[in-house]
């Protein structure tokens, strides 16, 4: 019974999830159009990014709630390759790293030597690393340094970070 339970609201989550992006795309295409307009109003272009901006974090969250949808279920495809975990983890920090200097936080990584190839999902993997990096981004004291590594621990490729939270744990 609560297996079925489990799979109904998993259903109803994946179904929702489908409804709300079919609108969502709606509103990211008009709004990528509203902004190549011809507009004379600050406020206006204002309203704009910020409808843009906030509608593209929606779809991520989102496509997030679907992933971790089927993730319940299992029913998660991963497309195993060899990849450069380090290249990887260098690709996700410089993508971040502006707001991180915005709060004055400072990314440190150590890597290994050589190049550490994993045999992984890169795109999920990425996801991953991405994530890790903001909520870092999110969590820590300004004017701190967050230490991200990679290494390799009984045979795995291992990616840790870690940072001075703003509030205590």
């Amino acid at each position: 019974e609560a297996v079925k339970k489990e799979k109904l609201k998993t259903q109803l989550i994946t179904n929702v999830s489908h409804d709300l992006k079919t609108p969502l795309t709606s509103l990211i295409s008009y709004s990528e159009l509203l902004s190549d307009c011809d507009i004379d109003n600050e406020d206006a272009e204002k309203y704009i990014n910020v409808i843009n901006q906030q509608s593209k974090k929606l779809k991520i969250l989102i496509e997030d709630l679907i992933e971790a949808s089927k993730v319940s279920t299992g029913n998660v495809t991963l497309n195993k390759t060899p990849i450069n975990l380090s290249e990887l983890a260098v690709q996700a920090i410089v993508e971040v790293t502006s707001d991180f200097e915005k709060n004055n936080i400072e990314v440190k990584l150590t890597e290994p030597d050589k190049p550490l190839t994993v045999f992984s999902d890169g795109t999920k993997t990425y996801r991953i690393i991405s994530n890790l990096l903001n909520n870092a981004k999110k969590y820590s004291a300004p004017n701190t340094r967050v230490y991200a590594s990679i290494s390799v621990s009984e045979g795995f490729g291992v990616f840790e970070i870690k940072n001075i939270s703003k509030e205590p744990l």
